[in-house]
């Protein structure tokens, strides 16, 4: 194994060691990851367990569903999954950097990524957004390529099909992915920014009537597989709902309905992205480098990174999570950066130790100083929390269960029905209450948006109904949050 090797798989164990400790450290699930593990459960049960929300992508859920069905805890198959996703993006990081400028790139795009620590936190989630970066990834691989085939451009449009059913914001890369095929063409030389898109134009070539015609033909295979692989997914939908963008179209709605819950500008979250990893404000270096002297295969990075930034940006909803997409393209042009500064200090060759011990105690170093201050401790309340989602089947209970946490679903196999906070509370409610045999209702979940002026009474009349309606099992205040189990006064056990 020669040295490179070494230091990629030294990082890679680091990153598995630092991803292992959150996951020791918080082993609580989120709101989402109950809500993908709910969806597994009711496809591969008939709708008899957990719950669906339909304008959410499938592929994630179907997954873990296949891990439920054979008899694998669905949190650990989740986090498992999840896990092995971001030690093959860090991979995917090192080898794209390393195709694209050297090894001694990748290693640094790498070391930026896996030293990132909300890269590695949200590895440890149960959430779509690491394991369709990945598919991205793969996809530009298979376009940075100077020997561009058939074979490559149709393997990109599967994976980008596949990134899309991941995460539906995953087909704003496809412009990115359209401008790699063109570019990508035929070989091209190192050059300025321009003169390579001058070059490599469809519309400038000397040879034009021949680029056009196998850009065409290249762009058509993309699109033909990519359509090929959706195809059944979008049929599916028609035979479902009628219509077959209606998963999409629920998508869009409901994201612009959260907007009111969250206030964070683009430039917050720039500013946490560096805050998280300072390494990264060498991408403004590395982006310099690569408008001044770019080929193909930069123009591709640069263009992935653009289309991740305008995603970022034009997101209704601004957390940091979303950002991840764009983390790998900072890296490697940060990579890029560092090591265009260290030739300009006339360092020559960057050496790498040989002695692997060495290796590790660098990585560990830089880790520790980089990771683990930010690193949160388990939720103490988490005990006490599970006991409410273990109580149906501490006590045998089958019936279905209408919730304000989706997480309840990770924890047991009853059919769930989720309250829909606001907008759809009081129909979902007052639609299965003769049906369900408890209600779990955390008030928190409940909450209004900053500029709802009347929410606040309505979910006050809505828990004194409920609790009117329903006999009290339990009331507890934790984590300043009122938590309700209530047995259905309407429920007739069969």
């Amino acid at each position: 194994m020669d040295k490179g090797k070494k230091y990629i798989l030294c990082i890679l164990i680091f990153s598995f060691i630092v991803q292992s400790a959150i996951i020791l450290r918080t082993p609580d699930i989120w709101w989402d990851e109950g809500t993908y593990i709910g969806m597994a459960k009711f496809l591969f049960s008939g709708g008899m367990s957990g719950f669906m929300e339909f304008y959410r992508p499938i592929i994630l859920p179907i997954i873990i569903g296949v891990g439920w069905k054979i008899g694998l805890n669905p949190i650990t198959f989740g986090k498992i999954f999840s896990m092995i996703c971001g030690l093959m993006t860090i991979y995917m990081t090192y080898f794209i950097a390393k195709k694209v400028h050297n090894q001694n790139v990748g290693i640094i795009a790498a070391l930026v990524i896996s030293t990132t620590y909300y890269f590695l936190f949200f590895s440890t989630k149960i959430l779509t957004g690491i394991p369709s970066l990945l598919l991205i990834l793969l996809a530009i691989n298979e376009l940075a390529n100077n020997d561009l085939r058939e074979k490559n451009v149709a393997r990109a449009g599967v994976l980008v099909a596949l990134a899309f059913l991941m995460r539906y914001t995953a087909i704003m890369i496809i412009p990115a992915i359209l401008l790699g095929i063109l570019i990508n063409s035929k070989k091209v030389k190192e050059t300025t920014l321009s003169s390579v898109i001058a070059k490599n134009s469809v519309f400038s070539s000397p040879e034009k009537d021949s680029k056009y015609e196998y850009a065409i033909s290249n762009i058509k295979v993309f699109f033909a597989t990519f359509c090929a692989t959706l195809a059944p997914y979008f049929i599916g939908a028609y035979l479902v709902y009628n219509d077959p963008l209606y998963s999409i179209s629920r998508a869009i709605s409901g994201i612009q309905s959260a907007e009111g819950y969250f206030t964070a500008t683009a430039m917050d979250l720039a500013a946490q992205i560096f805050q998280q990893n300072p390494l990264l404000v060498f991408s403004l270096v590395g982006i310099c480098y690569y408008m001044k002297k770019a080929d193909a295969n930069k123009i591709i990075i640069l263009a992935a990174l653009a289309m991740a930034v305008f995603m970022i940006a034009n997101t209704p909803v601004k957390v940091l999570r979303y950002t991840i997409i764009a983390l790998p393209f900072l890296s490697i042009t940060a990579a890029f950066g560092i090591y265009a500064i260290l030739k300009k200090l006339q360092i020559r060759k960057i050496k790498i130790p040989i002695n692997v011990l060495t290796i590790i105690a660098a990585v560990i170093v830089l880790g520790a100083v980089l990771v683990y201050p930010k690193m949160p401790i388990a939720n103490p309340s988490m005990e006490e929390i599970e006991s409410i989602y273990n109580y149906p089947a501490s006590n045998s209970i089958d019936g279905t269960i209408i919730t304000s946490d989706p997480m309840i679903s990770a924890y047991i196999d009853n059919r769930i029905v989720v309250l829909g906070w606001p907008n759809y509370t009081k129909a979902n409610y007052e639609d299965n209450k003769r049906d369900s045999a408890l209600i779990f209702v955390k008030v928190c979940d409940l909450r209004c948006p900053i500029d709802d002026s009347g929410c606040e009474m309505f979910r006050e009349e809505f828990v004194h109904q409920i609790k009117e309606e329903n006999r009290m099992i339990r009331e507890e205040l934790i984590d300043n949050c009122s938590h309700i189990l209530l047995e259905s006064g309407f429920y007739e056990k069969s």
